[in-house]
C-alpha cells in the first residue's frame, strides 16, 4: 500500500482528539478551532470573531517568537515562554508550530464538514 501524501498516523489521532473534544458525530479535521474550545466552519465570520473575543478574555502563558535567516533554506526560530497562568489546571502545556508552504499541494475528495458540506 502506497503513502498517502501529507498524511500521518498523528493526524489521525489528533482528528479522533477533536471529535471526542467537540462531541463530534463524525472524524473529520475541523476548519478552525479557537483556544482548544471552540470549533467551526473557517467562513463563519461572526463565530470566528465571537471565539476569538472569548479566547481573548482568558488568561494566556506569554510567548516570544524570534527569528533569524541563515540561507534561502534554513531560518533559526527561538521560542521562550513564561509560566501558565494560575488558573490553569494543566502542569505543561505542548507549543505547535505551522509552516505555511506554496509550492506544495494536495487534493482532498470526500472530506465533509459536519453540516455535510
Amino acid at each position: 500500500m502506497g503513502r498517502i501524501p501529507y498524511s500521518s498516523h498523528e493526524y489521525s489521532e489528533r482528528q479522533s482528539a477533536y471529535a471526542a473534544q467537540f462531541g463530534l458525530g463524525s472524524i473529520y479535521t475541523p476548519q478552525m478551532i479557537v483556544d482548544g474550545h471552540f470549533e467551526f466552519v473557517g467562513s463563519d465570520e461572526r463565530r470566528a470573531k465571537q471565539a476569538i473575543e472569548s479566547a481573548t478574555k482568558v488568561m494566556k502563558a506569554p510567548v516570544s517568537l524570534s527569528s533569524s535567516r541563515t540561507d534561502e533554506k534554513m531560518a533559526i526560530l527561538h521560542i521562550e515562554t513564561g509560566p501558565l497562568p494560575l488558573s490553569s489546571t494543566a502542569e505543561s502545556a505542548d507549543i505547535f508550530l505551522a509552516i505555511a508552504d506554496d509550492s506544495d499541494e494536495s487534493h482532498v475528495r470526500g472530506e465533509r464538514t459536519p453540516e455535510g458540506r
